[in-house]
């Protein structure tokens, strides 16, 4: 690491001997993220300003074990496709690629050994940034040629988390790279979040069937019930949305990355959560499998809906289909995408 000063801590040994590390990125008084080079996960957001002191917002674990044992890509990096992949093979320049069926019948993030369990290189670390990367080879996941990311996490203004990746490849293959953090913004393990209100700002979404796996269209919001164009609380949208579980959202036409997509409030309105990115589409996922099962920094259950996510990304479904925004990437490109979650305290505790 290039930077003596960042503060970074061992986090565990894998299976195979080597060793995870911890970094904590941010500034004393403000944001402060923990991030491990193990999936490039975040696992932990603290905003600073809370009533109790700083509020951990972001589902996760305290140990590299229990990351280990299985979760549901607690704010991990995923690809080389985030999303599911109908019927777990694409078509690209005339060839069938099948891949792995980790979500039977379909391909889900990446495969059974994604990016989110992968032990990323370390090449930069500031008190306030980290650079990770990692090089996925040809026939990684079934996917084709050898392709090359480097992601940096980076605390900005003392308020604001930066995702931003860069990916190059040797032959022509789908990329759909995002973070996959789940927020709660009452506080990780305090209960659900059906409390919180959301604001999604899309016309439009991808169609998907009962497995979830996308069919290459788009509907109106307003035709499905499913419109957060106007701020709504997810308590009394829940029985409207698809299979309880949230859908991707197309989103409208911005400044790329200048303007909120989508914003989330606490279930008292104090906390506001806006998600800026350069990419065309948000994933709305309301945390429907999580079951009580897993147990979180605190050893609290994380309950139904106990995290929301809100997945910046391209659509899995839209490979080779018209309207959606490309999802190959082919020799002598660079894919460059940029994710922020910004927080902000409100004085009036609304909306």
């Amino acid at each position: 690491m290039k930077n003596p000063t960042a503060i970074s801590q061992p986090f565990g040994r894998l299976p195979d001997g080597r060793s995870a590390q911890l970094v904590t990125l941010g500034q004393p008084g403000g944001l402060e993220v923990d991030v491990t080079d193990f999936g490039g996960i975040v696992t932990a957001i603290r905003v600073p300003g809370g009533a109790g002191g700083a509020t951990d917002v972001a589902l996760g674990f305290a140990t590299l074990d229990e990351y280990l044992r299985g979760h549901p890509y607690f704010g991990a990096i995923t690809g080389r496709v985030a999303g599911r992949i109908a019927g777990a093979a694409f078509e690209l320049d005339g060839r069938r690629y099948p891949l792995a069926t980790n979500d039977a019948p379909n391909h889900l993030h990446g495969g059974r050994v994604g990016f989110d369990k992968q032990l990323w290189r370390v090449e930069a670390v500031t008190a306030d940034s980290l650079r990770l990367s990692h090089v996925s080879p040809d026939g990684d996941e079934g996917y084709p040629g050898t392709l090359a990311v480097v992601v940096e996490y980076r605390v900005e203004q003392g308020t604001t988390l930066a995702m931003r990746y860069e990916a190059t490849t040797d032959r022509s293959t789908p990329l759909c790279l995002t973070n996959h953090t789940y927020f709660n913004i009452d506080g990780e393990g305090t209960g659900d979040a059906l409390g919180h209100t959301l604001q999604i700002r899309a016309d439009a979404f991808a169609v998907t069937d009962e497995r979830l796996a996308p069919l290459g269209r788009v509907a109106p919001v307003e035709a499905a019930g499913n419109d957060f164009r106007e701020p709504a609380r997810l308590r009394e949208r829940l029985g409207r949305l698809w299979q309880q579980h949230g859908d991707y959202y197309l989103l409208n036409s911005r400044r790329a990355g200048t303007e909120p997509a989508a914003s989330l409030w606490s279930g008292d309105g104090s906390l506001r959560l806006d998600v800026l990115t350069t990419e065309p589409g948000v994933q709305f996922y309301a945390g429907r499998f999580l079951d009580g099962t897993l147990r979180g920094k605190r050893g609290r259950p994380y309950v139904p809906y106990g995290g929301i996510c809100l997945e910046c990304q391209k659509f899995a479904g839209g490979l080779g289909r018209p309207g959606f925004a490309p999802l190959v990437l082919r020799p002598g490109e660079t894919a460059r995408g940029e994710i922020r979650y910004r927080f902000e305290r409100t004085v009036s505790g609304g909306t």
